[in-house]
């Protein structure tokens, strides 16, 4: 209607001056323009004022950015579409192109975000209901339009609406200053100087990762010790873990039923667990080292040692969390206690080591786990032999050498030796035994015995150099 009294007014003003039709007719595109101009304008202004509450909301609900597009126009980039994890997308447009009330928010002493507004004149005031309260930024949005070329605004969902002045036109601020984007955070900033870090899912799921592999680590290597320590168990199957064609870790399948991932290391500033022997107690306890500081005992809240074998309780692993500030963090939990630590870096470059430097499972007979200290691990394979062989003996002696079978009877177990210098040695009648007699005297060179074992259906061989040291 309003632009219909426009044109019938400049038609009736033509009738009298058909001289200037042509400046007339370009009068009338103009405020056309004008009009147009403007209610794109409000239509941007709320878009962005939706947007600006989800992204408050989105905050106080932890969510996180999952992606963000371009929206173009003409080949020309006029705003960002947001997806996030849990909320719904939103838009926001880069300006306004237009004098407008700057709508936006900014946290108050109580720690809530409310909506605030600047005029035309500079002055900058909170959003008030109709009893004078400040107005929660995940409260209602406030409303804009346009209406005889002058701005209104509501604050109760349209049921009301407050003139701010004239709608002009003319070049003028968005609500966003700027919009950052990062691997790590999408940083919003306002006219008003507020500023939003949303954290961005795909480095929260990197993190995350690295955490879990790392407490993949630190269960790893209690599985190992326990299992060491049973003196019966053994590996039955360890390979290469992969991952889109890359080598990632090992894997291994234990005989009893246990199996564990121990995953190279990822070099970052996240804290180190690993389980550590006592050598006065005798007793293997957690430790935990925070990037550039020294090993410390993880102890329960009575400042006990947390014991890492023979007790019942879990292991304490490595989360990942995000403070309200946007920011990521390290954290280390455990039966009794939360360690908040350093700050979560940027991801990994180069890959170095771990709790486990290395892994190597090209022996036959073991796998050998070394950790980043240089303490090594042993772990026997299935139909491994295990036994001593570095002893010592008088001449004209005999000794009963102990040996262990893993993953098959010693009732399995063949052995041919090889001997020199008048040694004698077999299997003993007594299961597990290999029985050596030395001669009427011998040096260094003549004791050395070599052992070949077999066990039956394993399609593999053992062998030991058994070193006789003279008494």
């Amino acid at each position: 209607m309003k632009r219909l009294s426009i044109a019938f007014a400049l038609t009736v003003t033509l009738l009298f001056a058909p001289g200037c039709i042509d400046k007339y007719l370009e009068d009338i595109a103009e405020l056309e323009r004008r009009l147009d101009e403007i209610e794109r304008m409000c239509e941007e202004m709320n878009v962005n004022i939706t947007s600006l509450q989800v992204i408050v909301s989105s905050i106080q609900d932890n969510d996180m950015i999952s992606g963000v597009t371009s929206i173009t126009q003409n080949g020309k980039e006029v705003g960002y579409k947001i997806n996030f994890v849990k909320t719904a997308p939103i838009t926001i447009y880069h300006g306004t192109n237009g004098k407008v009330p700057l709508i936006g928010t900014a946290k108050d002493t109580d720690g809530n975000y409310y909506w605030n507004i600047k005029y035309d004149n500079g002055t900058v005031g909170w959003i008030t209901d109709e009893y004078g309260n400040k107005v929660l930024a995940m409260g209602i949005a406030p409303q804009l339009k346009v209406k005889d070329e002058r701005w209104l605004i509501s604050y109760d969902e349209g049921k009301s609406w407050v003139d701010l002045g004239q709608a002009t036109g003319e070049h003028g601020d968005s609500m966003f200053k700027s919009v950052v984007i990062s691997s790590d955070h999408v940083i919003f900033t306002l006219t008003n100087g507020t500023v939003f870090r949303i954290p961005v899912y795909g480095k929260y799921l990197a993190l995350k990762t690295e955490a879990e592999r790392i407490n993949s680590n630190v269960n790893a290597q209690k599985t190992i010790i326990r299992a060491i320590a049973s003196k019966v168990v053994y590996i039955k199957n360890a390979g290469d873990l992969m991952e889109n064609g890359e080598r990632i870790g090992t894997y291994c399948n234990l005989s009893n039923g246990e199996n564990f991932k121990v995953y190279d290391w990822q070099s970052s500033n996240a804290p180190k667990i690993f389980s550590v022997l006592d050598t006065i107690t005798g007793l293997y306890y957690w430790t935990f080292q925070q990037s550039g500081e020294e090993m410390e005992w993880l102890r329960d809240a009575a400042g006990n040692r947390i014991r890492s074998v023979g007790d019942t309780i879990p292991p304490p692993k490595i989360s990942i969390k995000v403070d309200d500030r946007g920011f990521f963090y390290w954290t280390i939990e455990y039966a009794g206690g939360n360690i908040v630590t350093t700050e979560a870096p940027q991801l990994f470059v180069n890959r170095t080591a771990s709790i486990f430097r290395k892994v190597d499972i090209s022996n036959p007979d073991f796998v050998l786990f070394i950790t980043w200290d240089g303490t090594q691990y042993q772990l026997p394979k299935e139909f491994t032999i295990s036994m001593e062989t570095n002893i010592s003996m008088a001449v004209k002696s005999v000794k009963k050498l102990e040996y262990t079978v893993y993953g098959a009877d010693y009732s399995e177990v063949k052995a041919a030796f090889i001997t020199q210098g008048g040694f004698k040695a077999y299997l003993s009648d007594t299961l597990g035994f290999v029985t050596i007699e030395s001669p009427n005297d011998f040096n260094s060179e003549h004791g050395k015995i070599m052992a070949v074992f077999t066990v039956k259906n394993s399609q593999r061989s053992s062998v030991k150099t058994i070193n006789v040291n003279k008494l």
